[in-house]
């Protein structure tokens, strides 16, 4: 891990609506910065896929790699934020955003409920990848 999301991990940890979080969470063909399970005002809890950019991030093929790996996610009912390197101070204002937003998120009413969906969901994942390498 990098300083920036060190300061993020500790802000998570700090954070009474992050119920739980992984860093460097693999998710099919990806590697989450950080998978955080998040407890929204409604009472849902909805999985957020947190990366720290660097520099990298900004060069063209690699913000084409983003949209297509960001567009995969959210068709897995991932909510993606992207924080600068950096940045890593907006990171409350970010889940604060995120909660208030319209983003289409993938609720479940407990967080034990939304831990089973997302282990359904990972393997569903790793059964479809390992079925294309076949």
């Amino acid at each position: 891990m990098n300083l920036s999301e060190l300061k993020i991990a500790k802000a998570l940890d700090l954070d009474n609506r992050v119920s739980q979080y992984h860093a460097q969470f693999k998710f099919g063909p990806y590697r989450l910065d950080f998978a955080v399970l998040l407890l929204s005002g409604n009472g849902l809890f909805s999985w957020i896929d947190i990366e720290v950019d660097g520099p990298y991030h900004r060069l063209p093929e690699a913000r084409k790699r983003d949209k297509e790996r960001d567009g995969w996610l959210r068709e897995w009912g991932w909510v993606i934020v992207r924080i600068p390197y950096g940045h890593e101070h907006t990171i409350s204002r970010t889940i604060d955003t995120v909660l208030t937003s319209n983003n289409p998120v993938n609720g479940a009413r407990d967080a034990a409920a939304a831990r089973c969906e997302l282990r359904r969901r990972t393997r569903e994942v790793e059964r479809g990848t390992m079925a294309k390498l076949l």
